[in-house]
C-alpha cells in the first residue's frame, strides 16, 4: 500500500513539471533520506539560490527565487513516514510536500545546495524526556522557550560541540574539577536526544540547566583536556581535545571571560559549515556526508586553522625524528618548473590511491609502513605533510595543497610520483556501469585490473566515512565524479573513492572490477542526467530583428507548421489511416473491459465476419501500445483471409506495428506499397523506416512530407515518432527543426528515456551550431542517464567532441571508446564506435589494433552498407603498409606478423606481388632468411608463372643459398623451371643451380651445366668445383685462363685476390715452382696492394726451397673459401638490388 501511495503521488508530480516551461527551469537533482529521528531533503542546485521555508500543519512549502524541475523519486522511496504528496506550482517556484503529520522544520545552505530538515516536534510525546535534564528545563518545555539542538562530531584528535543556536548569542566558557561549564547569556530548551547519549570520547556526560534566563550546559572531562571554543554564524563551537602524555602534565588551557555579546567570528571551518544541526549520535560523526557535493573541487574554503588562532589544529599523527622506523618509506618533495614534485620512495610494489579533498591531498597505499616525512620542506605552504595514519592494511599520508595544483600519478620503479601542476591532468578515466539487473540486485561496477583491497577511513577534517580501493596501475581514476541516492564516486587521480551515504552500501575488490551493491538494492532510478536545455530560440543569439540566416533556415517548413498547428488539415493529408482516439475504445471502460468486451464479440461473430472483428481487435491493441500482440493478430488474419491481407488498412497497421518493435525492414516491405503515395500519413512511418535502415536524407523528406500528422496521436505513439524525426533533421544538419521538434518532445510528457534522448538530440544540435563547450556539459551529464543506451551514445559524443576540440590525443580517445565497445550492442552505435576507434589506432600508428578492429566490424555487421567502405579502407592501410613503404617505420618482425595476421588484404596480381617482394627484401636486409624463404616459397607454390614464376624462383634459390639450404634452393629452382625465359635470367638460374649441387657434392652435374660456358662467371664457378675435388692442376688451369683474358694493370678486385690465392696454392700443392714463379714475377706487385700480399709472397717464396711440405699449407687453404667468390657476389648483389638482379 505505502508502495502504491508513493509512486501514484510521484505519477501526479510528473504531470505537474509536464506542463511547466522547460526552457525556463533549472533540473535540480533532489536526494532524501530518513536519519533516526529526523528526514533529510536536499535540492542540489548548481548556482546558489535565495529560499524560504514555510510549514503549516501537514504542509511544507519550500519557495525558490529561481524556477526547478525536482526529481521527487528518492523523497518519496525514503521519506515515506514524512511525505505523503510532492508537486511543484505553475510557476515552477515552489515545491509543496503532504506531511504524513505536523513536524518542525530546519533548513540551511550547504555551497550551493539546500538542506531542509523535518523533525518531530517540541511536544511531540514520542519523544521522551531525558532523565538526565533537571525539572526546570522541562517545565520550560511548556512555555516559549526556543529549542537548542546540541551536536557531536569525533575527529582524529579532538571531539567537537556544535551548539546550534538560531541567532547570535554571548557565552562564556569555565573549567573546574574535571567539567567544563559553557554559560549562554540566554535560555533555551536543550534538546532531548543531545542530552539522553553517550558523548564521545574524552567528554563523558553531558547536563544541562536553565537559571535566571540564562542557560548552562556541563560537559564532564578530563582536567587535562586542551579545549577551544570559537564562533561560526550564530553557531558555538566547542573543541574538547583527547588528552597525550604531553598535554596530561601540561597547565589547563586558559578560559575566556564571559561575553555579553558574541564573540568575534573567525573564517568558519569546514566542520563547523557541514555539521547541521539536530543529528542522532549515529549521525553526527558523519554530518557533512549528505551535503558534500560528488565533485569535490580541489580545494574549498580556507579552514579556520589557517587564518584564526581558535580554529583547530593540524593532524598531530606526525612521527618525530628520532621515532622513525628503519623501514620508513622515505617521502621527498621536489620543486620543479611550474609545479612540484611527491615521491615516495617504496622498496616494495604496492597499490596506490590519490586524490583531493577539502583542501588536502592524499596519498594512500595498500602496506601498513610509516613514512618519513623529514625530507619535504621544499614543498613551502603549497604542498605540506599534515598528518599520517595506518589502518590496515593501509597506510596513508595528508598534505595541505594550495589552491590551483592538481595531481597526477606515475610510477618509477616500485616508487610513487604525485606531479602537482596548474594543469589538469590527462586521465585514464575507469568507466563506471550500471546495471539495474544482476545477481546481487541493481550494482554499480568499475573494470580494471587486480584491484587492491577496500579500506574504511574517516576524513578527519569532514568527519564522514570513505572507502578506499587502491589500485596497481599508475593513472587510473575517476573523472568527473559521480552522484547517487545512497553513495558518492568521488573524483580521484588514483584509485577509486566512494563516500557512502546509506550504512547498506557494499564495496568489493573482484579479480577484473570493483563492485558497489547495496543490502536493499542500489537506488539508481532517479536520473541525475535529467537536464534542461534551452530551446532552440536561445541558441542562435540572433536578436529578433536580424534576418535568418540559411544555416538557420529550415527546409521542414511544412512539418514544422504542422506541429505548431496540431496537425495538417485533414483534406492536406489525405484519408486519416490511424485513428487512434477511436480504436482504443475508452467508451467500452478501462482497457481489460474493452479487451474482454472485444473478445465477447470475437466470439460472437459469425465466421465470415471473424477477419473484420479480428482486424478491429488488432487496431485496438496497437492503439494501447501492444504493438506485438497486434502484430500477431494481423499474421492470423493475413492467413486466414487472403482478400484481407492485400487491403491497405492492414498493410499500415501491420508496417506500423512492425516500426514500434524496431522490425524496419519487414515494415518496409508494406509501407512502401505504392498505394500509400502522396499519404501524409504513411509518409510519417516511411520516414521512421528510411531513417533506422540508413537513409536519413529520404526519412527527413518523407516526415516533411506527413505535415505534422503525428500531432494527431497520443505521447505513447507520438513521441517516439518525434525523436525519429529529431534524429533526421539533425542527420540532415537542419538544426532549427531539430531543436524546435526537440522542444515539442520537451513539452509533452515525456519519460525520463525519453527526455535524456531529447537532451543527447539536443547536445548534437549545440555541437553543430558551434556551442562545443555547452554540448559537452550535457554529454557529461548524459553519461550518468539510467538508459544504457543514452549513456553510451553521450559517452562516444564527448570523446569524439573532445578530440576534435583538441582536448584528448588519438590514444586518449581511442582508451575511452575501448571502454564504451560492450556498453551497448549491435546496431548504429557499434558500428560507428568500431569504425571510429579503427580510425584512431591507424591514425595513431597501432595498425595491428586498427585492423583487427575493422576485421572485427565488417563480421559483425557483414549487411551493413558501409562495410564495403570499411572493407576498402581496410586495403588501402594495407597497400600502403606494403607498398608505399610506410610499414618501413616497423621492426622487420612487425611486419612480418602484421601480413600474416592479415594476409588475406593481400591484392591479386602485380601489385600483390610486389608487396610481397618489397617485404622478403627487409626481412632478407637483416638476416631473416628462412622469414623471407617462406613468403616466396608460397608465391611459387600458388601465385606465380611463366617467367614471373622463373624470376621468383631464383630469388628463392638465391636466398635457400644464403641460408645454408642447398637442397631447398635447388628445389625451387626446378620447381620454377619455365620452358622459356630470357637469356640473363636462365644465366643466372643456372648458376645458383651450379652452387646449389656443389653443395651437395654433385660435381659431376654441376660441371655438366656449366660445358660450353667460356662466361668469366662460369670459370669462376668451375675453380670452385675442381678446388673442392682437389684438383690442383684443372683449378690452376681454368684460373690461368682467367688472368690470361685479363688486360691492364688494374687493381686486383677483392675477388681476383682471392682466386689468385687459389691458384698460387693449387700450383704450390702440385709442385708447379715454375708456375709459381710466373705468377709472382706478373702478378706480384698487384698482389703486394692488396691485403692477402704476406700470403701470397709466403707461397710464392716455396719456389727457391728444395721441396713443399703440403701441410705448410693448411692455413692459407683453410682461409680460402670454396665458393666464396660466387657467395660474395651474390649477397651484394641482393642487397644493393633487392634480388632484381636476378632476371
Amino acid at each position: 500500500m505505502a508502495r502504491r501511495t508513493w509512486i501514484a503521488a510521484l505519477v501526479a508530480a510528473f504531470a505537474v513539471l509536464a506542463t511547466a516551461p522547460v526552457d525556463a527551469q533549472e533540473v535540480v537533482e533532489t536526494r532524501a533520506w530518513a536519519h533516526e529521528n529526523y528526514g533529510r531533503i536536499v535540492f542540489d542546485w548548481q548556482e546558489p539560490v535565495e529560499y524560504e521555508v514555510s510549514a503549516q500543519g501537514q504542509v511544507l512549502n519550500i519557495r525558490f527565487d529561481r524556477p526547478l524541475i525536482p526529481s521527487f523519486l528518492g523523497v518519496m522511496r525514503y521519506l515515506g513516514d514524512y511525505v505523503t504528496t510532492a508537486s511543484v506550482s505553475g510557476d515552477g517556484r515552489t515545491v509543496t510536500f503532504g506531511l504524513t503529520r505536523p513536524f518542525e522544520t530546519r533548513a540551511f545552505r550547504t555551497g550551493t545546495a539546500v538542506v531542509v530538515d523535518l523533525l518531530p516536534p517540541s511536544n511531540d510525546t514520542d519523544v521522551a524526556a531525558p532523565a538526565q535534564a533537571p525539572p526546570s528545563n522541562q517545565a520550560d518545555a511548556q512555555g516559549t522557550v526556543e529549542t537548542l539542538p546540541i551536536r557531536f562530531g569525533r575527529h582524529e584528535t579532538y571531539t567537537r560541540v556544535v551548539f546550534d543556536w538560531p541567532r547570535p548569542v554571548g557565552y562564556a566558557v569555565t573549567r573546574n574539577d574535571g567539567s567544563i561549564s559553557v554559560v549562554f547569556d540566554r535560555d533555551a530548551r536543550v534538546s532531548s536526544g543531545a542530552l539522553s547519549q553517550t558523548p564521545p570520547a574524552p567528554i563523558s556526560a553531558i547536563a544541562a540547566r536553565s537559571r535566571n534566563g540564562a542557560l548552562t550546559v556541563v560537559l564532564a572531562a578530563p582536567e587535562e583536556a586542551r579545549i577551544r571554543d570559537f564562533t561560526t554564524g550564530s553557531k558555538v563551537v566547542l573543541d574538547v581535545y583527547r588528552p597525550t602524555a604531553e598535554t596530561a602534565a601540561a597547565p589547563p588551557a586558559e578560559t575566556p571571560e564571559p561575553a555579553a555579546t558574541p564573540a568575534p567570528t573567525p573564517t568558519p571551518t569546514p566542520e563547523a559549515e557541514q555539521e547541521p544541526a539536530g543529528q542522532s549520535p549515529e549521525t553526527t560523526t558523519a554530518a557533512a556526508e549528505t551535503e558534500e557535493p560528488a565533485s569535490e573541487p580541489a580545494d574549498t574554503a580556507q579552514s579556520a586553522s589557517e587564518t584564526a588562532s581558535t580554529a583547530p589544529a593540524e593532524d598531530a599523527a606526525m612521527p618525530a625524528m628520532a621515532d622513525i622506523p628503519a623501514d620508513a618509506v622515505p617521502v621527498v618533495i621536489s620543486q620543479l618548473d611550474g609545479g612540484y614534485e611527491v615521491r615516495f620512495e617504496w622498496d616494495i610494489r604496492t597499490d596506490a590511491a590519490v586524490f583531493v579533498r577539502a583542501g588536502f591531498l592524499w596519498a594512500a597505499f595498500d602496506s601498513p609502513r610509516v613514512f618519513d616525512l623529514s625530507d619535504s620542506s621544499e614543498g613551502g605552504e603549497v604542498v605540506r605533510p599534515v598528518g599520517q595514519f595506518t589502518v590496515e592494511p593501509l597506510s596513508a599520508v595528508r598534505f595541505r595543497l594550495a589552491p590551483g595544483y592538481f595531481p597526477a600519478v606515475t610510477k618509477d620503479g616500485d616508487s610513487w610520483v604525485i606531479t602537482l601542476s596548474a594543469t589538469p591532468p590527462n586521465l585514464k578515466p575507469i568507466p563506471i556501469l550500471r546495471e539495474l539487473e544482476s545477481e546481487v540486485g541493481p550494482r554499480l561496477s568499475l573494470p580494471t585490473i587486480n584491484p587492491g583491497d577496500e579500506v574504511t577511513v574517516t576524513d578527519p577534517e569532514v568527519g564522514d566515512e570513505l572507502i578506499l580501493v587502491p589500485l596497481p596501475a599508475p593513472g587510473l581514476g575517476v573523472s568527473p565524479g559521480r552522484r547517487y541516492v545512497d553513495l558518492d564516486i568521488l573524483p580521484s587521480a588514483q584509485g577509486v573513492v566512494i563516500r557512502p551515504i546509506s550504512d547498506l552500501v557494499t564495496v568489493r575488490s573482484l579479480r577484473d572490477q570493483i563492485e558497489v551493491t547495496s543490502l536493499e538494492g542500489l537506488s539508481m532510478s532517479v536520473p541525475p542526467a535529467r537536464v534542461a536545455v534551452p530551446p532552440a530560440e536561445e541558441e542562435t543569439g540572433e536578436s529578433e530583428e536580424q534576418p535568418a540566416t540559411p544555416r538557420e533556415q529550415s527546409r521542414a517548413s511544412a512539418l514544422l507548421a504542422g506541429l505548431e498547428q496540431g496537425g495538417p488539415p485533414r483534406e492536406g493529408a489525405g484519408a486519416p489511416m490511424f485513428d487512434l482516439n477511436k480504436w482504443r475504445r475508452s467508451d467500452l471502460g478501462t482497457f481489460l473491459e474493452a479487451k474482454h468486451a472485444l473478445n465477447q464479440e470475437i466470439g460472437a461473430a459469425p465466421e465470415e465476419a471473424q477477419p473484420e472483428v479480428l482486424l478491429d481487435f488488432a487496431e485496438f491493441l496497437f492503439a494501447n501500445g501492444f504493438a506485438p500482440e497486434a502484430l500477431g493478430v494481423v499474421r492470423v488474419v493475413a492467413e486466414s483471409d487472403r482478400l484481407m491481407a492485400g487491403l491497405p488498412r492492414l498493410r499500415a497497421l501491420r508496417g506500423a506495428a512492425n516500426v514500434e518493435m524496431g522490425r524496419y525492414v519487414e515494415a518496409a516491405s508494406d509501407l512502401s506499397d505504392s498505394g500509400f503515395d502522396g499519404n501524409a500519413e504513411m509518409a510519417l512511418w516511411r520516414g521512421a523506416v528510411a531513417l533506422e535502415t540508413g537513409n536519413p536524407e529520404q526519412a527527413f523528406e518523407e516526415f516533411n512530407r506527413s505535415r505534422g500528422v503525428v500531432e494527431r496521436y497520443d505521447d505513447m505513439h507520438r513521441i517516439p515518432l518525434l525523436l525519429k524525426m529529431a534524429r533526421a533533421a539533425l542527420a540532415v544538419g537542419d538544426l532549427v527543426a531539430a531543436n524546435r521538434i526537440v522542444d515539442r518532445v520537451l513539452l509533452s510528457k515525456p519519460k525520463p528515456s525519453q527526455v535524456d534522448h531529447a537532451n543527447l538530440i539536443r547536445a548534437q544540435a549545440m555541437e553543430g551550431g558551434n556551442r562545443p563547450l555547452d554540448a559537452l556539459d550535457i554529454y557529461r551529464r548524459l553519461e550518468t542517464s539510467d538508459d544504457r543506451r543514452v549513456r553510451a551514445e553521450a559517452s562516444y559524443r564527448r570523446v569524439e567532441l573532445m578530440l576534435k576540440e583538441g582536448m584528448i590525443s588519438n590514444e586518449t580517445a581511442a582508451e575511452d571508446l575501448e571502454g564504451l565497445r560492450f556498453a551497448w550492442r549491435g546496431g548504429p552505435y557499434e558500428l560507428n564506435l568500431l569504425k571510429r576507434l579503427g580510425e584512431l589506432y591507424i591514425a595513431d600508428g597501432n595498425y595491428y589494433q586498427g585492423l583487427a578492429t575493422w576485421r572485427e566490424t565488417v563480421t559483425n555487421f557483414p549487411d551493413s552498407p558501409e562495410v564495403r567502405d570499411i572493407a576498402k579502407s581496410m586495403n588501402d592501410v594495407f597497400l600502403s603498409l606494403f607498398v608505399d613503404g610506410e610499414a618501413d617505420s616497423l621492426s622487420p618482425v612487425k611486419a612480418l606478423a602484421l601480413y600474416r595476421e592479415f594476409q588475406e588484404l593481400t591484392p591479386v596480381g602485380r601489385l600483390g606481388d610486389e608487396m610481397v617482394y618489397r617485404l622478403a627484401d627487409r626481412l632478407v636486409s637483416v638476416d631473416l632468411l628462412g622469414q623471407a624463404a617462406e613468403l616466396l616459397q608460397h608465391q611459387v607454390n600458388f601465385r606465380l608463372r611463366d617467367t614471373e614464376l622463373a624470376r621468383v624462383g631464383a630469388r628463392l634459390a638465391a636466398i635457400y643459398l644464403l641460408d645454408g639450404d642447398a637442397e631447398k634452393a635447388a628445389d625451387a629452382l626446378r620447381a620454377s623451371d619455365v620452358v622459356r625465359m630470357p637469356d640473363g635470367l636462365a644465366q643466372d638460374r643456372r648458376y645458383l643451380m651450379v652452387e646449389a649441387l656443389s653443395e651437395q657434392k654433385a660435381y659431376d652435374e654441376a660441371l655438366g651445366l656449366l660445358e660450353g660456358d667460356k662466361a668469366r662467371e662460369a670459370d669462376y664457378l668451375r675453380a670452385d668445383l675442381y678446388w673442392d675435388q682437389q684438383d690442383w692442376l684443372a683449378v690452376a688451369t681454368v684460373i690461368n685462363r682467367i688472368f690470361n683474358n685479363r688486360s691492364g694493370d688494374e687493381p686486383l678486385s677483392e675477388t681476383e685476390a682471392q682466386y689468385m690465392m687459389k691458384l698460387v696454392v693449387a700450383l704450390a700443392l702440385s709442385n708447379n715452382r715454375d708456375g709459381l714463379t710466373n705468377v709472382r714475377e706478373n702478378y706480384g706487385t698487384l698482389m703486394a696492394e692488396t691485403q692477402r700480399s704476406e700470403a701470397f709472397k709466403a707461397i710464392t717464396s716455396y719456389v727457391d726451397d728444395s721441396s713443399i711440405d703440403p701441410r705448410d699449407l693448411t692455413s692459407t687453404v683453410a682461409d680460402i673459401n670454396n665458393y666464396e667468390a660466387f657467395m660474395a657476389s651474390l649477397r651484394q648483389r641482393v642487397s644493393r638490388d633487392n634480388l632484381s638482379a636476378i632476371n
